[in-house]
């Protein structure tokens, strides 16, 4: 017998036994880490592990969102697990879409700041460190990139971009959760989350969005107020209607619902305002709203008017296209009438331009 059929006889016997460890050991291996997850996660109430092969999904309900955070650390830090896939839903509120836990995270940890995530090779991993070094000068970095050649790695070339503008947040954190960046922290000012917005935005990478979680410092008002001019409570005592408002006000609080100036167009940041509300709104059937739309006082009084409604219109289509059942909203336009500010100053207009969720 010739060395090539020895060889190729040697390999197809080396084939045949890796299928055979691969079927017999398989459901071994899966259940073995079926129960090192639930081991893990034991801790964190509420989540219920489902291994499928090497892919960890995590299930059922937790209270808050540093919960969630918390089983997603704990998945991810699981040996063997290849995958984890968030399909946990915060209590009280809207289920969270099921997505891969981060690809990528930049993260502090008391001291240090801790760098996660798979990189498809050993050169992208170099230069994801030397990014990370250059924006966080004199920082101790923790490394725990992994290489994994199956890793989706477009978005390390914007790290130069994306780094630099959270670096200036003490508290600040930069996630990759499949094709969607999320940016966390603290900052001052909303002017001051709206200029880090805009350098974030600015090194995106093609096909990736924002998520734009950044918070404003405790006693600035300006969160609350962000709320607060874009809905009217219904009144009611009812605890899950209750429950419903605070969940609405949560995801209105992230920003003020804008369009391209002169027209129908809804912001980028807009639209991830809506879909946050109309997750709130799927969730909770029972909630109505008047979907009211106000002008400033630049213009005449009957153009404001119908500029007012056809905004008012333009967010109740895009929450019936994102699933929001059509009944559930009534658009109707108020133009001047109705400011809750000066329209003698600027910043006085920029309040009175808005959309109202009066509740039902």
């Amino acid at each position: 017998m010739s060395q090539t059929a020895l060889w190729t006889l040697g390999l197809l016997g080396v084939l045949v036994l890796a299928f055979l460890c691969v079927t017999f050991n398989g459901p071994r291996i899966e259940a073995d880490l079926t129960s090192q997850a639930t081991a893990a996660l034991a801790s964190v109430d509420g989540v219920t592990p489902e291994m499928d092969g090497r892919t960890l999904t995590l299930r059922g309900t937790v209270p808050d969102e540093a919960a969630r955070d918390r089983a997603l650390e704990e998945a991810r830090g699981i040996p063997g697990v290849a995958r984890v896939i968030d399909g946990l839903t915060i209590a009280g509120g809207a289920a969270v879409p099921s997505i891969e836990a981060p690809v990528f995270s930049v993260e502090r940890d008391g001291g240090d700041l801790v760098v996660r995530g798979r990189v498809p090779d050993d050169a992208t991993r170099e230069a994801v460190l030397a990014q990370v070094e250059a924006a966080y000068p004199g920082q101790t970095i923790r490394d725990e990139l992994t290489v994994d050649a199956e890793a989706d790695g477009r978005w390390s070339g914007s790290l130069n971009g994306l780094l630099p503008a959270m670096a200036p947040v003490a508290d600040g954190s930069v996630r990759i959760e499949g094709t969607t960046v999320v940016i966390r922290g603290t900052v001052p000012t909303e002017a001051a989350r709206a200029e880090i917005e805009a350098a974030v935005r600015a090194a995106l990478p093609d096909g990736f969005t924002l998520r734009n979680d950044l918070t404003i410092a405790e006693g600035s008002g300006d969160e609350a107020d962000a709320s607060a001019d874009q809905i009217e409570g219904s009144g009611s005592d009812d605890a899950d209607m209750q429950s419903a408002e605070a969940a609405l006000g949560e995801a209105l609080s992230i920003g003020q619902i804008e369009f391209e100036s002169g027209t129908m167009t809804l912001t980028a940041q807009s639209r991830e305002i809506l879909d946050r509300a109309a997750a709130v709104f799927t969730a909770y059937p029972i909630l109505g709203a008047e979907v009211q739309g106000h002008t400033d006082s630049q213009g005449g009084d009957a153009a404001n008017r119908a500029l007012s409604q056809r905004r008012a219109e333009a967010v109740r289509d895009y929450l019936v296209n994102q699933g929001v059942d059509t009944d559930a909203l009534t658009p109707q336009g108020y133009g001047e009438a109705e400011p809750i500010a000066d329209n003698d100053t600027a910043e006085g207009r920029a309040r009175n331009r808005r959309v109202v969720f009066s509740l039902r």
